[in-house]
């Protein structure tokens, strides 16, 4: 045949956490050259398709759905060609963690097709076996940043019989449904407690910052990093002992030239920041009202802010020589801190309360640092036996909550609504509001590992 399509799956057996990463090739073995729709075309004549063991269509995955779950925009079917010429061919490769969601748990069987009707095209490969398997979440670390664009990075750590296992995921903030990669990293580290680092600036200049993150862990008593672009491990990675008794903060920034900075809890209870580059420095230390409590951490380029639970929020703004500039007490409450986190690429501080562990009147509260105002709502939600709690405030100023029980449900409640149940039969299921644009409900499902539901603005929920 003149024209030959193949295609290869790197990663046949892979968590259902981890995107599957393939490999596409078209040849031109014709004596003439051929217009064809290119490797980048997004009028969805090349595809892959999915299908169960017994070959039943469960999934088609293009350009066109990568579209549909990474941006909000109108769809472009435009088609976009380019010749082959005679013995020459084309070959890229994908991550389909950003044409679809999660691909569930079980035996499947996958291909690939081009069709062009005008060129009279119609190319089918063979089938290829995959395998997704389950991988109990353990814990998940999420970041929203915003070098360039306002992107997510989850780190989720996965059970496994020989040792925790870790993934990079990379999505949009604004529409989480498909991520840019799912990758597994880590392998081989003994890593402790991973987290990454957020951005302590924004530029236009490339978009490459927005793919690179710092992913900071510790093991054996030394602390590593190392820089990940794309998902890919890099050859920037750095390793030093641990301060002597100090206790590693999961906040930590990065600059645009590389240097990390880090927090430690000293053993007086003193805040230590270190800077990181080729040598592992104190820049300074600072005594807080508070000490080895959860304090949230961010940076700009002249400042770096704190958020510490003390009577509701604490927020302190510092000089990169440890000097307060301002110290507010952003927001009173005499409930106890449920969670706290400073949101870099909102520069806004979000709070969490409750009237103790096992209460049920929640409240929850916005600090604009932007704009400085504050918005807050409380609720006394009715259901019993509360475990995880987490929020968010869309566009409109409306708060959005996901709760679930002792009874393995997770609920989602909004201003004026009654809630809706979104999961079930989960012991835990790490939860995630998304509510940048649309609202995204994140929720880890057994058989689907971690990923996010749309939530409807009518009708009768997710």
């Amino acid at each position: 045949m003149p024209l030959k399509l193949d295609f290869a799956v790197e990663n046949p057996t892979l968590s259902a956490h981890e995107g599957l990463r393939v490999g596409c090739r078209l040849r031109n073995d014709d004596a003439e050259a051929r217009e064809l729709p290119s490797p980048y075309d997004r009028s969805g004549a090349f595809r892959i398709e999915l299908r169960d063991g017994g070959e039943r269509l469960l999934r088609t995955m293009s350009r066109l759905t990568r579209q549909a779950v990474m941006t909000g925009g109108r769809i472009d079917r435009s088609l976009s060609l380019d010749t082959l010429a005679p013995g020459q061919e084309w070959s890229w490769k994908m991550d389909l963690a950003s044409f679809a969601g999660p691909i569930p748990a079980g035996d499947f069987v996958l291909s690939a097709a081009l069709d062009y009707p005008p060129g009279s095209v119609s190319l089918q490969t063979g089938l290829q076996p995959i395998r997704v398997q389950r991988d109990p979440l353990a814990s998940i670390a999420a970041l929203r940043d915003n070098p360039v664009l306002d992107g997510l990075a989850l780190l989720i750590e996965t059970e496994r019989e020989g040792g925790p296992e870790y993934f990079l995921r990379h999505h949009n903030y604004a529409r989480p449904l498909g991520a840019w990669y799912s990758s597994r990293i880590l392998e081989g580290e003994n890593a402790e407690a991973p987290f990454c680092a957020s951005s302590n600036f924004r530029q236009t200049d490339s978009l490459d910052p927005f793919f690179q993150v710092w992913v900071i862990w510790t093991s054996a008593g030394q602390l590593r990093a190392r820089r990940f672009d794309r998902g890919a491990a890099t050859d920037l990675f750095r390793s030093v002992p641990i301060p002597e008794g100090r206790t590693l903060l999961r906040s930590a920034f990065r600059t645009a030239s590389g240097e990390l900075f880090l927090f430690f809890w000293s053993p007086a209870g003193m805040l230590e920041c270190y800077r990181w580059d080729q040598r592992l420095e104190m820049a300074f230390q600072i005594r807080l009202r508070v000490s080895n409590a959860p304090v949230s951490i961010g940076a700009d380029e002249e400042f770096i802010h704190l958020a510490v639970p003390w009577r509701g929020i604490l927020y302190r703004r510092l000089s990169y020589s440890g000097r307060s500039r301002e110290v507010v007490h952003a927001y009173r409450s005499r409930l106890q801190p449920a969670s706290l986190t400073y949101d870099p690429a909102g520069r806004r501080i979000k709070g969490l309360f409750r009237d103790g562990p096992h209460g049920k009147i929640v409240r929850m509260a916005v600090v604009d640092l932007a704009r400085d105002v504050v918005a807050e709502w409380g609720i006394e939600v009715p259901l019993r036996g509360l475990r995880e709690l987490s929020f968010d405030q869309d566009r409109e100023g409306q708060f959005h909550l996901l709760a679930s029980t002792a009874a393995r449900k997770l609920y989602h409640f909004k201003e004026g609504a009654s809630p809706k149940l979104i999961a079930e039969g989960e012991d835990a299921f790490f939860p995630l509001v998304a509510a940048s644009g649309g609202v995204f409900l994140g929720c880890y499902r057994t058989n689907y590992g971690y990923g996010f539901l749309q939530a409807k603005k009518r009708g009768a929920g997710p």
